[in-house]
Order: C-alpha cells, then sequence, then structure tokens
C-alpha cells in the first residue's frame, strides 16, 4: 500500500513540474509574441527647407516614446509624376527612455531627378522590441503618416 500512495505522489509531483515547466516557458513567449503596440507615437511632424530637386531638407517631428526598440526606416519620396524615389535603409533616430517627450530631426536631400508640384514623402518603421521578435525576423511595422508638399521648379 505504501508503494501505491508513494508512486502517486510520484505522478502528482511530475504532473506538477511538467506543468509550471510549460506555463514558465510558455507565458513569456505568449507575451512577447502579443507585443505588437507601435512604441512611438508621433504628436507631430513637419517638412521645411529647400524644396527643389537636389535640395537640403529637414524633417522634424515631435514624439512620445513608451519603451525603447532597436528599429529600421524605410522611406520613399513620390513625386508629382508617380516616379518613387527609394531611400537607403537607415536606423531609427529616436533613442530616448521611456515615456520621455522629445522633438527630433534629420536632414536629406531631395533626388534631382524630382519633378516639381506635388509630392509626398512615406515611412515605414521596423521595431524589434524583444528576442522573439529579433529570433523570428518578425517586427512590428508601423506605417508613418505621409507628408505632402510641393517641390519648386
Amino acid at each position: 500500500m505504501r508503494y501505491i500512495i508513494l508512486g502517486i505522489q510520484r505522478r502528482i509531483w511530475c504532473h506538477m513540474t511538467a506543468a509550471t515547466v510549460a506555463v514558465l516557458a510558455v507565458f513569456p513567449l505568449t507575451l512577447m509574441a502579443l507585443d505588437r503596440n507601435d512604441p512611438v507615437t508621433i504628436i507631430r511632424q513637419s517638412l521645411s527647407g529647400d524644396l527643389r530637386p537636389l535640395g537640403h531638407v529637414r524633417l522634424e517631428w515631435e514624439a512620445l516614446t513608451t519603451r525603447y526598440c532597436d528599429g529600421v526606416v524605410r522611406s520613399r519620396i513620390i513625386g508629382s509624376n508617380g516616379v518613387v524615389h527609394v531611400y537607403a535603409t537607415r536606423p531609427t533616430v529616436i533613442r530616448p527612455r521611456s515615456g520621455e517627450h522629445s522633438v527630433y530631426s534629420f536632414e536629406f536631400t531631395l533626388p534631382g531627378s524630382l519633378s516639381p508640384g506635388p509630392a509626398r514623402r512615406e515611412a515605414v518603421v521596423y521595431y524589434w522590441c524583444n528576442p522573439l521578435q529579433r529570433f523570428l525576423n518578425w517586427p512590428i511595422t508601423v506605417n508613418r503618416e505621409t507628408i505632402h508638399f510641393v517641390v519648386e521648379p
């Protein structure tokens, strides 16, 4: 009878241990998989400078950061004639501590072949905020607000 009780206790202990290990492994992975919120809220953004082909332009934005994440930005400018000018992928420039409200800027040159008239800048940001997103190469993808401007002749 004693061996039966010990066998039952051993099985209960094994099942409890397996359940605990499963919960400790699955719970953090689930939290990381559900982590899909944009870590940066753009409050305001503007484009200024020489808005002619080959002109130097300054993009400025005010942002509230909820947490720090590594990221890259892919941006492009679409001219009035529909021609797409793609810029090189670059790291994000926002590096504050969580909860900081700051103003940032980035300078770039407009393409020489950009047609005069209405144009727009589009940007997509890819953030990696946890190890699971890095391991699976599954970033948080955010389409930033399009900036419309007029290219001068």
